[in-house]
């Protein structure tokens, strides 16, 4: 049956002491443990306390009713600690939960702008920080979000993030930036490396097939500007400006 609480004498002939004490909690590490000890033991029940016991009383100084009542104050501040443990543990899965929430755009979950800020942040204190940067802009995106509406755009928007995570690396970063952009950052890469990567992006997106509820079947391309920084950008909006700058010319 589960115990409500032990009652440890510490002063018995065939105990071991605090070590009694640490195999109790070993075993059943939730049980609050009232220690009880002789008048010269009290600096041994004081250890007590601080190695978890919940409360000692001295032997001689007490009687039932003193003792009973430790006992059940001793179990309610146990179970007081465990909802007090429960809380705390629930608070800080929520604000993990917020945390990352901060980071990722909902509809992708790919990063949003705060979360690529900090992956460049990041990659700035990396030596050597060579980085490949690609910027994805979905062609005609605009059309087809006022030709078939807005429930397919987004539908179009999830497809084409499960094709980017699907063709990068584990130390690659992938982010939604407005509505139809998408930048790539692939750290440690040089333009050799780079290439063959934006290429698989492309053929990726290419082959992304999202139906319609009229039965038919959208099809989208993507224009890609791809360039090597030898050193991070400070900010996302200064690496915007750089791959805005190379997707314009791409198009030329």
């Amino acid at each position: 049956e589960e115990l409500d609480a032990v009652l440890l004498d510490l002063g018995l002939p065939d105990g071991a002491g605090l070590e009694t004490l640490d195999r109790i909690q070993k075993t059943a590490p939730g049980i609050p443990v009232v220690v009880l000890t002789g008048l010269a033991d009290e600096q041994a029940a004081v250890a007590a306390l601080h190695r978890g016991a919940q409360e000692y009383v001295v032997k001689g100084q007490i009687d039932g009713g003193l003792l009973g009542r430790t006992i059940r104050h001793a179990i309610e501040r146990q179970h007081l600690r465990h909802e007090i443990d429960a809380v705390n543990a629930n608070l800080r899965a929520a604000n993990a939960s917020l945390d990352r929430l901060s980071r990722i755009d909902p509809l992708t979950e790919l990063l949003n702008r705060r979360g690529l800020q900090e992956a460049i942040s990041r990659e700035i204190l990396r030596a050597p920080p060579h980085l490949f940067a690609l910027l994805v802009d979905l062609d005609n995106f605009k059309r087809l979000n006022d030709g078939v509406g807005y429930a397919v755009g987004d539908a179009v928007l999830t497809e084409i993030a499960g094709h980017l995570k699907a063709s990068l690396r584990p130390c690659d970063y992938a982010a939604r930036i407005g509505g139809d952009e998408f930048i790539v950052l692939l750290p440690r890469t040089r333009t050799a490396e780079g290439r063959p990567i934006a290429e698989r992006i492309r053929r990726a997106v290419s082959s992304a097939r999202v139906t319609v509820p009229s039965g038919g079947v959208v099809d989208v391309t993507a224009s890609i500007g791809a360039i090597a920084l030898a050193e991070p950008p400070g900010s996302v909006d200064e690496l915007l400006s750089v791959l805005h700058l190379v997707l314009h010319r791409s198009k030329l």
